[in-house]
């Protein structure tokens, strides 16, 4: 067949791996690749049209260590946009800091980093680092969508995930299979590879 290739501003901005059309024709879930990241779900307004709708990033329950692991996954809201809001963002040049306002972390005696932030800030930790960042007023959209790991963060969500590969999805079980090859960095309980 014959396609047209759209940028699809509506289902955020993180490092693609793989997006994931279901049978429904409306959610859609994509894997992000890197260290410290997110996986997110995107459900259409309309069918075959991904130019609106809400998207959601998952938060880890873990009840499991053994092996690769075991959670319950919840899907966070990061809020209702179109392809035509986010665009206007873009348009206009938004930047981060109109976005977002940063805090320095809360240090402690020893002017070592405590992982807490100030009053009215959250701390969020995502491929950029540990930030404390607080929310600029109307800033929801152009958050979720131009800044999608920070916001997932922000809102809760895991953004410890690393090296996902893709999604597969098998109808007769209804089973959505994510691929992670690397079990690594954030994924691990305070270690760096390993050490």
């Amino acid at each position: 067949g014959s396609y047209v290739a759209e940028k699809q501003y509506a289902l955020g901005r993180q490092s693609f791996e793989l997006s994931y059309v279901m049978p429904d024709q409306k959610t859609v879930y994509s894997t992000d690749d890197g260290t410290n990241v997110i996986l997110t779900m995107f459900i259409a307004d309309t069918a075959a049209d991904l130019s609106a709708g809400t998207l959601y990033a998952a938060r880890f329950h873990q009840t499991s260590n053994v092996g690769a692991g075991a959670a319950d996954v919840e899907w966070i809201s990061l809020g209702h946009a179109t392809h035509d809001e986010v665009k206007a963002y873009i348009d206009a040049d938004v930047t981060f800091s109109q976005i977002f306002s940063v805090a320095d972390p809360v240090l402690d005696a020893n002017g070592d980093m405590t992982g807490e932030c100030p009053d009215s800030f959250r701390a969020v930790n995502t491929t950029t680092g540990f930030q404390c960042l607080s929310l600029n007023a109307g800033m929801e959209i152009a958050a979720s969508r131009l800044e999608t790991r920070r916001y997932a963060g922000y809102m809760g969500a895991t953004t410890e995930l690393r090296k996902e590969e893709g999604l597969a999805f098998d109808p007769v079980s209804g089973t959505l299979f994510v691929a992670i090859s690397e079990i690594e960095r954030g994924m691990e309980d305070f270690k760096k590879s390993g050490s």
